[in-house]
């Protein structure tokens, strides 16, 4: 929403807390295969773990998307 505090288009994958992804790519065809998209993933531990503290403390506070 336009009056939303916070927007953010990157993406968080955390699989089996070994790896994650971080990317600003919609995982579809279109986005894969034709517009410039940037992604890394990494087992780095401490990226790992930053990324996923950050996730939790967002989850928490985050407040469902009303359209109005």
């Amino acid at each position: 929403a336009a009056t939303a505090p916070l927007y953010i288009h990157a993406k968080a994958i955390i699989a089996d807390n070994a790896q994650v992804f971080v990317g600003s790519e919609n995982f579809s065809a279109n986005s894969m295969n034709k517009n410039r998209e940037l992604g890394i993933r990494t087992t780095n531990l401490a990226v790992l773990q930053t990324i996923g503290t950050t996730f939790e403390r967002d989850w928490k506070q985050a407040r469902p998307f009303v359209n109005n």
